[in-house]
């Protein structure tokens, strides 16, 4: 398995003080330690152009602002008959201390995307059938702040159950319930994928709006 993440100039600093930092590229090491339990992973440099002929599978993580050279590999390595996958998103959440914030986070994938019949918008799912989330508020007891939590509805942190999970595949059909948190929509180009077999693994309710989220 071929895996590309973003470089990263994580500040532990910035970090420390719950300082967003938009820049410092998505953090996947626990992620890639246990896909390394069962599998062979390699580091792939999508700069250089060429993937190494043993990657059977590419997986590219939080892929942020690709120049065209990088588009144009992995354009090249899916024509020669080979598998990708793909995580990504045009909205970033960031956690600070206190809340969550969205914003933009490009990821030069967009006209290639579109290209191919993908479109993923620049919004977040909002679903009444959603997991609580504890919400953190202050209070005085007897002239002393105290900071109390409480589970809250949170319509960004997607309940899928039943007809929400595709009963049909194998990955889904044995999960009881998914939370999905700041899902964004995804829009296939039914003229473009006309011939190529599309399977939806997982839907937001009828109760979901979309929003626009990002600054």
């Amino acid at each position: 398995v071929g895996v590309y993440s973003p470089p990263s100039n994580y500040n532990p600093m910035l970090a420390q003080y719950g300082m967003p930092q938009q820049n410092a590229g998505k953090q996947f090491k626990a992620f890639q330690q246990k896909l390394g339990d069962n599998y062979r992973t390699v580091a792939v440099d999508l700069q250089s152009g060429v993937i190494a002929p043993e990657v059977d599978i590419l997986l590219v993580l939080a892929p942020k602002d690709f120049s065209e050279k990088q588009v144009f590999t992995i354009d090249q390595y899916l024509m020669r008959g080979a598998t990708v996958i793909m995580a990504t998103s045009p909205v970033a959440v960031s956690k600070s201390r206190e809340d969550f914030s969205a914003s933009d986070y490009t990821s030069g994938l967009k006209d290639w995307l579109m290209h191919n019949g993908i479109d993923i918008s620049a919004k977040l799912v909002f679903d009444k059938r959603n997991n609580a989330f504890p919400v953190v508020s202050k209070q005085m007891v007897q002239g002393v702040a105290v900071r109390l939590a409480k589970l809250q509805p949170y319509p960004l942190f997607a309940d899928l159950r039943d007809s929400g999970l595709s009963q049909d595949n194998m990955i889904t059909s044995n999960l009881r319930q998914l939370t999905f948190a700041w899902g964004s929509p995804i829009t296939m180009d039914t003229k473009i994928n006309k011939g190529r077999k599309v399977v939806e693994l997982l839907n937001s309710s009828n109760d979901s709006t979309f929003k626009n989220m990002s600054k």
